[in-house]
């Protein structure tokens, strides 16, 4: 038998997939910097766009808010980044409207604060300190002498050395996890903390249709990716990050590959991917592996499984981004 007959039996063999189910949450430790590096190099091959990066960080004074969560959710309700960028356009200080901005939290405060990336030769200072404290809570008090009314605006712009420096600074936030983890109320929440956003069309190429972005409405009105996905009656609480964490790889979905090509859910597995890793010997950290039917045969008669209905344990974004994944991978 010759290896080209030896390879195409294997791959015949080999149609069945095992891969972790994974929670796709930027708040844990492995999702998230794996979601980072993806995020890093699809950025990389928009970079371009900002001719004049200009970095600014915006952060909010705790004494105008009552704990940090409140501060995080007054910025997000009134769409203070947003405005702020607009202004800064409609005043003719952006050379364009995109800009990327990525949240972080002080370790000590636990207040949020803001990395934004604008294209711009050059912004006053006193431009941007005055349009940020046009964003003050209404009902409070005359701001103290030595305060900020809103918050502090520091910018820098940056000698990037080319696009992939600028990528790199842009999305180092996302790749390394904190030493010290993330605040408890932001483990806690039960809306959606968006790590990035960015200007709407802003991963959109040349004659191709706009992708929903991270504050983009999904099928039924609800943002794309929520837990909610699958839910036409949109009544199911949605999890908190915590929760997500922790169910991370705690399931196993078993995906059949047809001699086309064409991906297709087979069955869940209740069970662990360490577990299922084990009991098929493959490297635990790879979450996603080819199997032979033996293997699935031996998985089938360890563990019973329940056939997908109506609805397989994936989202249909983290669905056809598997797929995108995978095809270009093959």
């Amino acid at each position: 038998m010759t290896e080209c007959e030896n390879t195409d039996e294997q791959q015949e063999a080999n149609r069945y997939i095992v891969s972790a189910c994974c929670c796709n949450c930027h708040f844990c430790e492995t999702c998230g910097t794996r979601m980072g590096w993806r995020l890093r190099m699809k950025l990389d091959r928009r970079a371009d766009r900002f001719h004049s990066p200009y970095m600014v960080t915006l952060t909010v004074d705790p004494k105008n808010f009552s704990s940090p969560q409140d501060a995080f959710d007054y910025v997000r309700k009134h769409r203070c980044i947003w405005w702020l960028v607009n202004e800064l356009h409609h005043r003719g200080y952006l050379q364009a409207r995109d800009y990327f901005c990525v949240l972080e939290w002080q370790k000590d405060t636990e207040m949020p604060h803001w990395h934004l990336m604008l294209d711009a030769r050059y912004i006053p200072k006193t431009v941007l300190d005055d349009l940020w404290q046009a964003n003050r809570p209404q009902g409070l008090p005359p701001k103290e002498a030595n305060r900020p009314g809103f918050g502090m605006v520091r910018y820098s712009r940056k000698p990037f050395q080319d696009h992939h420096h600028l990528v790199n600074y842009l999305t180092k936030y996302l790749i390394k996890f904190p030493e010290h983890g993330f605040p408890n109320w932001v483990l806690d929440y039960e809306g959606q903390i968006h790590r990035y956003t960015t200007s709407r069309g802003f991963f959109v190429e040349e004659n191709q249709e706009e992708e929903p972005g991270p504050d983009d409405p999904g099928p039924g009105g609800m943002p794309s990716g929520s837990d909610s996905f699958n839910d036409p009656a949109s009544s199911r609480r949605r999890r908190t990050p915590r929760e997500r964490i922790a169910a991370c790889t705690s399931k196993c979905n078993v995906i059949f590959q047809d001699e086309s090509g064409n991906y297709t859910f087979s069955c869940s597995i209740n069970m662990s991917w360490d577990e299922v890793a084990t009991y098929i010997a493959v490297d635990p950290d790879r979450l996603s592996c080819r199997v032979s039917v033996a293997q699935v045969q031996l998985l089938e008669r360890v563990v019973g499984w329940r056939r997908l209905e109506p609805e397989p344990n994936i989202s249909q974004r983290d669905w056809d981004d598997w797929k995108h994944q995978h095809r270009k991978a093959a």
